[in-house]
């Protein structure tokens, strides 16, 4: 799913959208909503579709889709043999002008940024990247990725309890995907997606769950710096999932979410099971 700046676009891309359910949630705003055509998306086609570009390729696994003005940013982890997957990942920036279905191995416009090239995470065992978002401070464009981690095993190949890291948010410059430092996420067991509020709040969840949590982040501090290591976020709300009926409503697998541009919806998509 992608924000523009006037409407929203919502994108298909099959390896995201198989299986999902889609919700909107509100935040706290009147079911009147001032801006009712934020409540709609409309399906265009699925794009690629049949191809196998770059982003796609070599066993990626992909995970999350955003956009700034000029570029789109793909999330991908890797698999090994066996379609497993093998605790790397990369991001793909992509300018908005080049077509997603090619081959970008010999594209210069087009850059990435491996795990391997960020030894401080790769260092904490953070093999995994989720659905991504970006969003501008100051005129600079950032990107919030969700990592989690794995753990330490013994001799027997069996995980060490107590060893696999908190899952945490990367932030990226987005112009260079430069990394800027990370943020764990203490209150969580998982975090395979994260969307950004209109007013920088970071919106994200276990990945099964009754409830949704709102961090403010210190953009500030991001800004003034150009890698700051790890940072704190500050858990504002929480909140309660319910369904147009008003029951508790759990959702499994989470995969993805976006605001609309005013703020007041947030799209999200899930598995059934």
């Amino acid at each position: 799913m992608v924000r523009t700046r006037d409407n929203l676009l919502i994108i298909g891309v099959a390896a995201l959208l198989i299986k999902t359910l889609f919700v909107e949630i509100g935040f706290g705003q009147s079911s009147d909503l001032p801006r009712p055509y934020e409540g709609y998306y409309l399906y265009l086609d699925s794009y690629p579709d049949n191809n196998h570009p770059s982003w796609g390729d070599n066993g990626d696994l992909t995970n999350g889709i955003a956009h700034d003005d000029g570029n789109w940013y793909i999330s991908a982890g890797g698999s090994d043999i066996f379609g497993a997957p093998d605790n790397t990942w990369v991001i793909w920036r992509i300018p908005v002008s080049e077509a997603l279905n090619q081959d970008f191995s010999n594209n210069t416009a087009v850059t990435t940024v491996h795990l391997d090239n960020i030894l401080e995470l790769k260092n904490l065992r953070y093999g995994h990247v989720g659905d991504l978002d970006t969003y501008r401070y100051n005129g600079t464009d950032y990107l919030l990725v969700p990592l989690t981690g794995y753990p330490l095993y013994d001799s027997n190949l069996q995980p060490i309890p107590g060893t696999t890291p908190s899952p945490a948010i990367g932030v990226f410059r987005a112009a260079t995907l430069s990394f800027s430092g990370y943020a764990t996420l203490s209150a969580q067991t998982g975090a395979g997606w994260c969307a950004v509020s209109p007013d920088g709040d970071l919106v994200t969840s276990d990945n099964h769950t009754s409830t949704f949590l709102r961090y403010e982040v210190p953009w500030g501090s991001l800004a003034s710096s150009e890698n700051i290591g790890q940072f704190s976020l500050t858990l504002k709300s929480s909140h309660s999932l319910r369904d147009e009926f008003g029951d508790d409503l759990f959702l499994n697998h989470m995969q993805g979410g976006e605001f609309t541009p005013s703020g007041e919806q947030l799209y999200v998509n899930c598995g059934i099971f």
